[in-house]
């Protein structure tokens, strides 16, 4: 009986439940072990602060703006579970895995369940997309909800169903909340219906359509959005100014890390958009628009801007895949060398480029996100700090975390290299996240360690490389090294506890 009840269940259904399954054990296991990194910081102290205010108001006083959906997910789930890194990382974990029965769905729109399969397959087992499933950051919920508004609005142009509409409106506020680059979504559907309808441009610009209650519905819904980000996230002045072009760091980083996808994915694309116009170009746009605004916009770089589009990538890459496999000339042996074709470049995806098949407790993300241990080396000064000792932080948010007490000080530093001053509260003397007091040069770290008996001193290797030479001769010449976490061979994560007397 149970066999017979097996035999009738859909085998893609049934793979799709068990990479759902094993994606989720991938994303769980062990999920508070390893250390947070400073980004992960500034979300859980916006989080404590709704926890305790009930909005993301920092202790400075600055209202934090970025993720907004995320730190309100964040505080939650530390509101239900402890305020604890698993806690803080499990809504990450959960928009993770429910991605890769999204990207099923997503991807059987545009090509069947033989590809919708294969991009699962890919996003439960790449290293990257279960990373960034770990982290208390806004990345994954931001992928999620880019996905979820693309399916939805796809099924809206093709079916002009009111409640497509409504779905498209709905999750496209998600993204928004979750990242500010979820505003290239709203380029993308004035984009996508005029070069779709290219031929037929003048009746999709008639009044008729223009001012039909869908039209404006959308519209409306667009620019609100647009000015609520604006006035609230900083949209417009955040891509204002100076453009710049990091196209190059960019496609060396998805060539280094996606060698064998990349092409094919560039393959497929033109394949595809050959053979069904249309639903190709809506993908190709859910690449470049968000890649244009990323490459040339946007200053600091980051590589985990990138993260949030890998699924479409996934989906083109399959496209190219299977139809290499169709490519087999018709015999007897067709039906068998065809899937084999297609399991032989898939294995030459997965040999050549990041997947993991079995749990680790540790993850790398990438060179402009530095994992330092500062569990370990916070654990260590909060293990030995006597009464009346003063702390002198580099990430004042993240040592505040593990210490259970705000640092005293932050010693200053940019930490994107961008000139941005984080030293905005009380009149430009506190640090802005945490409302620590502000040491900006050299007179006013020794000012700080002779008006204390003793304290300590957390440094890791960005600030060291970031801060002034003078500052960190100082540091290593009249205090005493008592911790060091990481090795020489990386630099970023290096993290190191002073200690000073007097």
């Amino acid at each position: 009986m149970l066999l017979a009840k097996l035999g009738r269940l859909n085998g893609y259904l049934v793979a799709l439940a068990l990479l759902t399954a094993f994606g989720f054990a991938l994303r769980l296991y062990d999920l508070g072990y390893q250390s947070l990194w400073y980004d992960e910081g500034y979300s859980i102290n916006a989080a404590l602060c709704v926890l305790e205010r009930g909005l993301p108001i920092l202790p400075s006083g600055h209202f934090y703006s970025p993720g907004l959906l995320n730190t309100g997910l964040i505080a939650a789930s530390m509101g239900l579970f402890g305020e604890t890194e698993f806690a803080a990382r499990l809504p990450s974990v959960l928009f993770g895995t429910l991605t890769i029965p999204l990207v099923y769905v997503f991807a059987r729109r545009f090509g069947g369940k033989r590809l919708a399969l294969i991009a699962a397959f890919l996003v439960t087992f790449s290293t990257l997309e279960i990373a960034w499933s770990r982290e208390a950051r806004m990345y994954q919920q931001l992928q999620f909800s880019y996905i979820l508004s693309l399916y939805f609005f796809y099924v809206f142009t093709q079916t002009r169903s009111n409640r497509y509409l409504v779905l498209t409106v709905l999750s496209t506020i998600c993204t928004v909340l979750s990242h500010v680059l979820g505003f290239s979504l709203i380029l993308i559907y004035v984009l996508y219906p005029l070069l779709a309808n290219i031929r037929s441009l003048r009746r999709l610009l008639s009044k008729e359509f223009l001012l039909s209650a869908q039209a404006l519905a959308f519209g409306a819904c667009c620019a609100v959005l647009l000015v609520l980000g604006g006035l609230f996230l900083g949209l417009f002045s955040g891509y204002r100014g100076t453009t710049f072009n990091h196209f190059a760091p960019y496609w060396g980083y998805l060539k280094e890390n996606f060698p064998i996808i990349l092409y094919l994915a560039l393959a497929g694309a033109i394949i595809f958009l050959r053979k069904d116009y249309r639903p190709c170009l809506l993908l190709i746009l859910s690449l470049v628009v968000p890649s244009c605004f990323i490459f040339f916009r946007i200053e600091p770089l980051g590589f985990r801007y990138l993260y949030f589009m890998l699924p479409v990538l996934f989906t083109l890459f399959a496209y190219t895949a299977l139809y290499l496999a169709t490519l087999i000339p018709r015999s007897r042996l067709r039906a068998f060398l065809s899937p084999l074709v297609g399991v032989a470049i898939i294995g030459l995806t997965v040999y050549a480029s990041g997947f993991t098949f079995m749990p680790q407790n540790t993850y790398y993300l990438d060179p402009t996100a530095p994992q330092p241990d500062f569990k370990q080396a916070y654990t260590f000064v909060r293990d030995n700090i006597k009464s009346g000792e003063v702390v002198v932080d580099t990430w004042p948010a993240v040592g505040g975390f593990y210490l259970e007490r705000p640092p005293d000080y932050w010693l200053a530093f940019d930490p994107t290299g961008t000139g941005q001053d984080y030293c905005t509260a009380a009149n430009g003397t506190r640090e802005v996240y945490t409302d620590a007091l502000c040491i900006k040069d050299l007179d006013t770290l020794k000012g700080a360690a002779a008006n204390s008996q003793s304290g300590w001193l957390v440094i890791d290797g960005l600030a060291e490389f970031r801060l002034p030479t003078a500052t960190v001769a100082f540091i290593r010449e009249n205090m005493t090294l008592y911790h060091r976490e990481g090795g020489t061979d990386d630099p970023a994560g290096l993290v190191e506890v002073y200690r000073w007397t007097r």
